[in-house]
């Protein structure tokens, strides 16, 4: 209870930092992509649908034809605003169907916690207090979440600040490969 009030007094005291982005290449497709409504770019057979959610850009990849377009993961980049270059997952799109992108992508994480059981227990208070004794409470446990960094893995980044990244999708369909390149412009709004 303590932890959540402390938490609402921090976002109300500091604020959050809002962000939005620019598409700024290429130039003939320029775009501001809010958290309002979505923006839609058509480039060759794809149609992409972009919107701002929680500080990262949402892409909706849509294809509109009858055949499966394939977007190679390996041979597609995210170039960070640090200018680290970062792989995609290769993913098949189907006729009439979409793939999502989140970017940066969102990193993976476990629910470790809390437990639940009944009976009478002993635990440790966070403040100083001696132990007490007490009934098992699922409540009065916050729930924990281990977020998982491997520094080797490239598939994930981070976009701060007011910043650019550059992104280059490779496609395949049937025996033809084209590529779709974008420069997004992140801003704080």
């Amino acid at each position: 209870m303590r932890t959540s009030f402390l938490l609402v007094l921090l976002l109300l005291a500091g604020g959050c930092a809002k962000y939005e982005f620019d598409l700024v290449e290429p130039a003939d497709l320029a775009a501001h992509v809010g958290r309002d409504k979505e923006t839609v770019i058509k480039r060759d057979e794809l149609e992409y649908r972009m919107q701002a959610v929680e500080n990262r850009l949402l892409m909706f990849i849509v294809n509109s034809t009858d055949d499966a377009i394939e977007l190679i993961g390996p041979e597609s980049t995210a170039v960070d605003p640090g200018g680290q270059s970062h792989p995609f997952r290769s993913q098949s799109i189907a006729p009439h169907s979409y793939v999502k992108l989140i970017l940066p992508p969102l990193r993976p994480y476990y629910r470790a916690g809390p437990t639940f059981g009944f009976g009478l227990g002993i635990h440790g208070s966070r403040e100083p207090d001696p132990l007490w004794l007490r009934f098992d409470d699922p409540l009065w446990e916050e729930p924990m979440y281990v977020a998982v960094y491997d520094e080797t893995d490239t598939l994930y980044w981070s976009w701060e600040g007011e910043s650019e990244a550059r992104i280059r999708l490779t496609f395949k369909r049937g025996r033809e490969m084209f590529h779709h390149n974008f420069v997004f412009r992140r801003k704080k709004v």
